[in-house]
């Protein structure tokens, strides 16, 4: 049983640097230095041999992941075109009146609610300050304290 069918080996191969083979590497990479510090073993000088074998490997499944990846979005790509082949009456191009239309309806309707958010903001500041004018012995600045009353006396002890 293989991982990609036959019809995936018409592709083109992928990079030999790509984002997965260089991730797996490094996590192959980091694993080996994990290993390394929970055995109580310098973590970069010790055991190079198992950290290029642990490197590879990951590459290894890096590289051939991506290959499953490219495989998995060609055959999705394939299979949407030919769904628009057989079906082309529900891709027919809108035009573009009704992207002018939708604009112009979200622009008026974006305009108008900002407006009426400034109103009410205005309005509620307006109360506010009404209320506050109505009501002035409720707004007295409190006395200040100063940090002498409100800390503790301090006394060093040696």
């Amino acid at each position: 049983m293989e991982l990609l069918p036959v019809e995936a080996k018409g592709l083109p191969p992928p990079d030999i640097l790509n984002r997965n083979s260089a991730w797996f590497g490094l996590v192959g990479w980091f694993s080996a230095m994990l290993h390394n510090g929970l055995n109580r073993r310098p973590a970069l000088r010790s055991g190079v041999h198992r950290q290029l074998l642990l490197v590879s490997i990951g590459w290894f499944l890096g590289y051939h992941i991506t290959k499953y990846e490219n495989y998995t979005y060609a055959r999705l790509d394939r299979d949407m075109r030919e769904y628009i082949r057989l079906h082309p009456d529900e891709f027919q191009e809108k035009g573009v009146h009704r992207q002018l239309l939708l604009v112009s309806i979200g622009w008026f309707l974006g305009y108008h609610i900002t407006k009426y958010e400034n109103y009410t903001y205005a309005r509620l500041d307006r109360d506010m300050r009404e209320y506050i004018r109505l009501h002035p012995d409720e707004f007295q600045e409190k006395d200040k304290r100063t940090y002498a009353e409100v800390l503790e006396k301090f006394t060093p002890i040696r």
